[in-house]
């Protein structure tokens, strides 16, 4: 068995007293800022500011750390074994979750289990279905998976092909110790911290959530480490006047930072996108309407766009692709309603405008009209109806694609419920998928071919723009402690001057 020795270290900070509190904001568009709330539901948890609340309060098997790399968190160490078919993770001892249950290897196989049942019922949650006995977990009642065993205080994965890339996934909250008063996880009032930090009940609500560092935490010092966090958001006429030690901004072209704050810029592995939807029974359920509509889409985009910035998924990977056929829209497409639908109102004005004539461009000769609707993902079950794919004819679309391209990221995205839930009408983009998992190995330039081209022989996801995060920082940080390799920073690894 080769052991690979990756250990997470004691993490020292150093925070004075007077700075036992830090504020973490996220900014939001003037008109959405009453709209913006934070949800604890496992469901919502990819959403970014959930993400990052999530981040510190859902214990995981590894987290990314404060040098921006992937290492153990709950489990102490892992090792492989069986050409990286059996993954074995040594739980730490002495965890213990809010309510005092001791976290060990069995009470984190029951939790996973149960995700894992939840989320088979909508699709193949990642490399997880890659587990010995997936089929059986799936299309029965068992509740016990083959695959997954505790054994003395090691959790041990058997796969039947090799796993993609299963560190990134386990340090999703999606993947981690989920634990509640009833098991709904629908309220931050019944959730149950397994992380570094529980929730103020008393004082967090759906606009505001407040943390307190949970004493002891394996990688805390209590007398060094910001002991309280206040998460809220802000708008944009906020930014000059509101108290915050951090402000997360997830948009291109950020402005100068206030005084007294540094900017720290994310790596590009954000992007825009609009989704056309073959679910729905409307005009773009048919092929050459998409493919019509993409084709004269890029013409004009092409020619009047200030901020669209690229044809591929993933922008740096290059690729060689056939261009689409040229094709007229048909007649269903005449004096059609269509209602394209943005997951809320923080999109930058500049760029929806931009759309809105873009759209209106491209549908010049149909004398279809759009309607623009606009939510919010945290009410009323937008988030559910905008993915669905089935009451809009479009929609716009935030998603972390990661770094580079990744068979994971893909397989998240396309082939499973668990992300933004694109459509994949072909079933080709799957299909490649599940080749490369059987294989494995390096992304090869014939797999990036293929997926590109598939992408758009579909028309139905259509990139629009890369960006990254940039975070405000307050000059009492030390910014190495704050590493931009990340999407939701570890905030018990913050060091303070």
């Amino acid at each position: 068995m080769q052991e690979k020795k990756l250990r997470i270290p004691l993490i020292k900070t150093y925070l004075p007293h007077t700075n036992s509190t830090m504020k973490y904001a996220f900014l939001a568009k003037n008109s959405a800022i009453n709209q913006s709330k934070f949800s604890l539901t496992i469901s919502e948890s990819d959403y970014g500011p959930n993400e990052t609340v999530l981040n510190n309060l859902i214990g995981t098997l590894i987290k990314y750390n404060a040098t921006g790399k992937l290492e153990p968190y709950l489990a102490e160490s892992f090792s492989t074994s069986n050409s990286d078919l059996t993954w074995s993770f040594k739980i730490r001892d002495n965890l213990f979750a809010e309510n005092g249950i001791k976290i060990d290897a069995s009470l984190f196989k029951n939790s996973l289990e149960k995700q894992l049942k939840m989320y088979s019922a909508s699709g193949e949650p990642l490399d997880f279905s890659l587990l010995d006995g997936w089929l059986e977990f799936k299309e029965s009642n068992r509740n016990e998976i083959i695959g997954i065993q505790a054994k003395e205080n090691y959790l041990i994965f058997k796969f039947t092909s090799r796993p993609s890339d299963l560190l990134e996934a386990l340090r999703m909250p999606y993947f981690g110790l989920w634990l509640s008063t009833d098991d709904s996880h629908n309220s931050f009032k019944n959730f149950l911290s397994t992380g570094a930090y529980k929730v103020d009940k008393q004082k967090s609500n759906d606009a505001q959530i407040y943390l307190i560092k949970r004493k002891p935490w394996f990688s805390n010092d209590i007398e060094k480490t910001s002991e309280y966090v206040e998460f809220n958001y802000i708008s944009e006429d906020q930014i000059s006047n509101a108290e915050f030690t951090i402000l997360e901004i997830v948009r291109p072209n950020p402005k100068v930072p206030p005084d007294n704050y540094i900017s720290i810029s994310g790596i590009p592995t954000a992007m825009m996108s609009m989704v056309l939807s073959p679910d729905k029974n409307g005009p773009f359920k048919d092929l050459q309407n998409r493919q019509a509509f993409v084709s004269r889409f890029k013409k004009h985009q092409q020619k009047l766009s200030n901020f669209l910035t690229s044809d591929f998924f993933f922008p740096s990977a290059t690729s060689h692709v056939s261009s689409l056929p040229e094709v007229n829209f048909l007649p269903n497409m005449n004096n059609a309603k269509l209602e394209f639908a943005f997951p809320n109102q923080n999109l930058f004005s500049e760029v929806s405008t931009e759309l809105e004539n873009l759209i209106s461009s491209t549908l010049s000769d149909t004398n279809a009209k759009v309607t623009y609707r606009y939510g919010s993902p945290m009410e009323n079950s937008w988030r559910q109806r905008l993915l669905s794919n089935k009451e809009f004819d479009a929609r716009f679309n935030g998603v972390d694609i990661g770094g580079h391209i990744n068979n994971l990221a893909i397989k998240m995205i396309f082939c499973s419920k668990l992300g933004v839930s694109y459509p994949d009408p072909s079933g080709e983009i799957c299909k490649l998928s599940k080749k490369q998992d059987t294989h494995g190995g390096k992304i090869e330039q014939d797999y990036i071919n293929e997926f590109n081209q598939i992408l758009l022989d579909d028309s139905v996801v259509v990139p629009l723009m890369h960006f990254g995060t940039t975070w405000y920082v307050s000059d009492q940080i030390v910014p190495s402690s704050f590493p931009s390799t990340v999407v939701s920073p570890l905030l018990e690894a913050i060091e303070f001057k």
